[in-house]
């Protein structure tokens, strides 16, 4: 994928804010594709993944299947979240 910082920081907040496009039923997993295709853009990659994922999170509160848990193991294995044990969702980007 050839996304800037700039333009994966936008494309990932109208997904989020989108209820539309959030719930759509492969969204969730579609969501790591990205994810590997922009690896290049560094910690701003990391980071940006990580809100959104936090920011989806907090919009869809229990909901298994809409927070996205394709991408967090997809984070995880790449060594990009451990959990933090007093915080709601468990998630932090690894500096």
């Amino acid at each position: 994928m050839f996304l800037n910082v700039d333009t994966l920081r936008q494309a990932l907040t109208s997904w989020c804010e989108n209820g539309q496009c959030r719930l759509a039923a492969e969204m969730p997993s579609l969501a790591v594709s990205p994810f590997h295709g922009t690896a290049h853009l560094g910690q701003a990659h990391t980071d940006t993944f990580g809100k959104f994922l936090t920011d989806a999170r907090a919009v869809e509160g229990d909901n298994e299947y809409y927070n996205y848990p394709g991408l967090e193991t997809a984070m995880r294995n790449a060594g990009h979240l451990h959990d933090e044990p007093d915080h709601e969702p468990p998630l932090e980007a690894i500096s």
